[in-house]
């Protein structure tokens, strides 16, 4: 369910790049389009963190790997205002597995 007061909605949806917003809660409030055709997934298919994780990273150890080094990158946000992006290998919805780089930063309103 996409959320129409999502700030920028338009802007975000039409980025060639793929993007998900979440809320502090960890529930994923919006894929935009380059999401959806380049990973395969769908907010019926992640609704939260906890769904992401596991199917990104199917692999426990790799997914072990990628939590600690994201979490490390989220905790430079509070100085910095978005993080550094890193190289991760994610699993998409049809079984493949992509390189792609991911970052992120805080949206406020």
């Amino acid at each position: 369910m996409p959320d129409s007061n999502i700030p920028y909605r338009s802007i975000i949806d039409a980025l060639p790049v793929p993007c998900a917003l979440n809320d502090e809660f960890g529930n994923i409030t919006f894929l935009n389009k380059a999401f959806i055709q380049s990973l395969g997934y769908t907010l019926d298919d992640v609704k939260n963190i906890a769904d992401w994780w596991p199917r990104a990273y199917p692999d426990p150890a790799y997914r072990q790997w990628v939590t600690e080094a994201w979490t490390k990158l989220l905790a430079t946000m509070p100085t910095t205002g978005s993080t550094q992006s890193m190289e991760a290998k994610i699993r998409t919805r049809d079984g493949r597995d992509v390189i792609m780089n991911v970052s992120a930063c805080p949206l406020e309103g």
